[in-house]
């Protein structure tokens, strides 16, 4: 008995570090969103379609 009750704990436990991890994805899919819908997303050079020099 005393097992199960160290197993539940610990799955709990890993549960709880699984719904932060997935909480911060979600708050970067989020930054990531808004900063897209603001223009800025895409990040780097561009480069023209073809292959060309950067604009």
């Amino acid at each position: 008995m005393k097992a199960s009750a160290k197993e539940i704990k610990r799955l709990k436990s890993r549960v709880e570090e699984l719904q932060r991890e997935v909480s911060e994805r979600d708050e970067m899919i989020g930054f990531m969103s808004r900063r897209f819908r603001k223009g800025g997303g895409g990040g780097g050079r561009r480069v023209r379609e073809g292959g060309g020099d950067p604009e």
